[in-house]
């Protein structure tokens, strides 16, 4: 598609917006049933923080295109982002694609991609690249009685208090490490933090099969 036949399809087709973290958000496309699933999930895509407002007008548009054929492709702001035949894994994509924008462009927060747990009234925050273990990690400490706040970003105030961002977990390695699977703390056993809280630990590890536990504790400052 051309970016004028793009810009077309956001005026008219199907259509909501929404604001998160001071982000104005605008998503649309030719399939109406596919849309209503995205505006549907958003309290698990975008937690605890959306407020949907058809009147904004959006900083950043997301359009979804299907084809008859059944090929999805999305657009980010009249670029092509990507495209497939799964619409799960399609799904999963955009999901993810619109907490990045909303992670890259909120000015007044830092996403910082980690796990997060509380713990007496602390964070635990994980850092980790992807496939390091940091999902497993943190669904195995909120079976233990930690509090979730989130499996893929620590929000943080200018104070370093760190907001709950309770996605759905997002667990690979039942099927296969690439296929997803989402489920909610709530089915681990587990409760959600509700409020911010101070950083108490700050834990860079990642999975390593058959690997010794040798923690090394180092200072704030290192």
């Amino acid at each position: 598609m051309k970016k004028s036949e793009v810009f077309e399809y956001l005026n008219a087709g199907y259509r909501f917006k929404f604001e998160s973290y001071g982000v104005k958000i605008g998503v649309a496309s030719n399939d109406e049933r596919f849309l209503k699933k995205i505006e549907n999930h958003l309290k698990n895509i975008v937690p605890a923080a959306y407020v949907i407002d058809n009147a904004l007008e959006p900083e950043h548009d997301f359009l979804i295109r299907v084809s008859d054929s059944g090929f999805y492709e999305l657009y980010k702001d009249g670029e092509k982002v990507t495209g497939g035949e799964s619409e799960e894994n399609f799904f999963n994509f955009s999901s993810s694609r619109l907490r990045l924008t909303i992670a890259e462009y909120a000015a007044a927060r830092v996403f910082l991609h980690a796990g997060v747990v509380g713990w007496k009234g602390q964070a635990i925050v994980i850092p980790a690249r992807s496939f390091q273990g940091k999902t497993t990690l943190v669904a195995e400490l909120i079976k233990r009685g930690a509090l979730y706040y989130s499996d893929e970003y620590a929000v943080l105030n200018e104070e370093g208090l760190v907001y709950p961002f309770p996605k759905t977990l997002s667990l690979r390695g039942i099927v296969d490490k690439y296929k997803q699977f989402e489920s909610t703390a709530e089915s681990f056993g587990g409760k959600v933090g509700t409020g911010p809280i101070p950083v108490g630990m700050v834990l860079l590890t990642e999975y390593e099969a058959g690997a010794e536990w040798k923690p090394e504790v180092v200072s704030a400052g290192q």
